[in-house]
């Protein structure tokens, strides 16, 4: 997710040209698509009950996102006060 982000960006400032990164871009983005479907239904199967997990990791992943974004906000408002 970190690279396909910037991936347009580094593209554009090295003068990629649009046809080429078109053609890669949804090159990749099937096989990103392929590739997490068929790993989500393959671990389906393999873990039983999964889907009792899930639920728990979403929020995690969720809670870990958002601390950075939490901290920078606080240090923000500590550095106004100063």
């Amino acid at each position: 997710p970190i690279i396909r982000t910037f991936a347009p960006i580094v593209a554009g400032l090295a003068g990629m040209e649009y046809k080429n990164f078109l053609r890669y871009n949804l090159i990749g983005g099937m096989l990103w698509g392929v590739g997490v479907t068929s790993a989500g239904y393959f671990l389906g199967k393999a873990i039983p009950g999964a889907e009792h997990y899930l639920l728990p990791i979403v929020i995690g992943i969720v809670i870990v996102s958002v601390i950075p974004a939490v901290l920078h906000y606080f240090q923000e408002k500590l550095a106004a006060k100063s």
